[in-house]
């Protein structure tokens, strides 16, 4: 991790807004540019209602570009998830991934809701 400063601070930045979701969820793309050493991901997973063995798996994608060319971050996936209230983190070096991430979380089975949201947190390099 880089050196940080008084200048530094520490961020949290939503991945996936809080919501209940029944279908794959896909975040927009958010750009890390100005962080600076690990982020810090959480995948937050409150109740799961209902339907025929529901599972939740949440992953990490990078591009150079805010709207397009999205691709897996190799070894950025959470494990699957077929239980309410699990939280699980991951971290990624803002080294080794592209400018602009982004969090999809792919539903399968047939719930009728998973209440579920992303964040992450970093150290934030701030103007001076």
């Amino acid at each position: 991790m880089g050196k940080s400063s008084i200048a530094d601070e520490l961020v949290q930045i939503t991945l996936s807004a809080p919501d209940a979701e029944a279908t794959t969820v896909t975040g927009t793309g958010i750009d890390i540019k100005d962080f600076d050493g690990s982020i810090k991901i959480t995948q937050l997973v409150g109740t799961i209602t209902g339907g025929s063995s529901p599972t939740l798996n949440g992953k990490i994608q990078d591009s150079d570009e805010q709207g397009s060319n999205f691709v897996d971050v190799p070894g950025a996936v959470f494990a699957e998830v077929d239980t309410s209230d699990t939280d699980l983190s991951i971290s990624l070096s803002t080294r080794s991934v592209k400018r602009f991430i982004r969090y999809v979380g792919t539903i399968a089975g047939s719930p009728t809701s998973i209440d579920m949201a992303a964040s992450a947190v970093g150290i934030h390099q701030l103007s001076t």
